[in-house]
């Protein structure tokens, strides 16, 4: 993902849409953020997004 840099961004998972679990914060840069999920049997049907605060 990308956005203007030197903005923090919030990755949060969901196994339902309508309620969202921060994972992490992270600082951007000028370049590209990449972020990878867990594989977790237990997580087969999550959604992932990122949220400029």
């Amino acid at each position: 993902m990308t956005g203007p840099s030197g903005s923090n961004v919030v990755i949060q998972a969901s196994t339902d849409p309508q309620t969202w679990i921060p994972l992490q914060t992270n600082l951007l840069g000028s370049g590209p953020l990449h972020f990878s999920g867990s594989n977790s049997p237990a997580n087969r049907q999550r959604f992932n997004r990122a949220v400029l605060p």
